[in-house]
């Protein structure tokens, strides 16, 4: 099952936690339950890179750091104020919503 759904943010954070070796880009049942272990309470998707903040406020655990891709270069588009256990780095190739 691939994304069909504006919660990009959501999957992203769920696989960068959970990494598989294959067909890593399916939303599976799995996947599923690993997100709702998370707290997306109040998140409105799709997400805005300004509004990351307030995903990681209620994930004590977690950091989120975004790196966009352009002109054959990495840049840096979000690093998180936060050092937690748990970091999630995402690299933003095409922003189709508003985030990912």
């Amino acid at each position: 099952m691939k994304n069909t759904d504006n919660q990009c943010f959501k999957w992203c954070i769920a696989r960068g936690l959970n990494p598989v070796e294959r067909d890593s880009e399916q939303i599976t049942e799995i996947l599923r339950k690993q997100a709702e272990s998370l707290n997306f309470k109040g998140i409105e998707f799709p997400m805005n890179l300004k509004d990351i903040d307030k995903f990681e406020r209620p994930n004590p655990e977690i950091e989120v750091n975004i790196y966009g891709y352009e002109a054959e270069c990495v840049n840096s588009l979000r690093i998180s104020k936060l050092k937690r256990e748990k970091k999630v780095r995402l690299l933003l190739l095409e922003n189709k919503h508003n985030f990912l």
